[in-house]
């Protein structure tokens, strides 16, 4: 079998966070590098290209939450994504973190998701009533 690599190899984010770029930096400003810094380590400067290339990606998903539309065209291009619940549950966090679980921006990650994947009508509401039902699944765990 040979000898163990794995610990050579870095994770993909997992170096030194890139230096920030002055342009990208001011742009964005430092709350939003900041977080994109926190979730994709060296790679926050790919999605802060993105959010910041002037197609709509840097409005936020929620209110009060750091979280941008770039974010979701990055994981459904970049990481594989291909799912709302595997977009709001698992690669954003919004899931667990936003008020309404993610339901107040399920009409944004389904746009996103059906322009960058191809989705028709029916698999675009299909995948939002999948979603829904994730959400009423762990709220009646939760007894809500």
């Amino acid at each position: 079998l040979g000898e163990c690599t794995t610990g050579k190899h870095l994770l993909t984010g997992g170096g030194v966070p890139a230096e920030r770029v002055p342009e990208l930096s001011k742009q964005l400003g430092a709350p939003l590098c900041d977080h994109l810094t926190s979730r994709y380590g060296s790679n926050w400067d790919a999605v802060g290209r993105l959010v910041a290339s002037g197609q709509g990606y840097s409005q936020r998903l929620v209110a009060d939450l750091p979280y941008v539309e770039g974010e979701l065209v990055h994981a459904l291009r970049e990481e594989g994504a291909l799912t709302l619940e595997d977009l709001l549950v698992r690669r954003t966090d919004i899931y667990h973190k936003a008020p309404e679980q993610g339901l107040e921006c399920l009409e944004t990650a389904a746009d996103r998701a059906s322009t960058q994947l191809g989705w028709d009508a029916t698999r675009r509401e299909s995948e939002m009533e999948q979603y829904r039902a994730c959400v009423a699944l762990s709220r009646r765990y939760r007894g809500q």
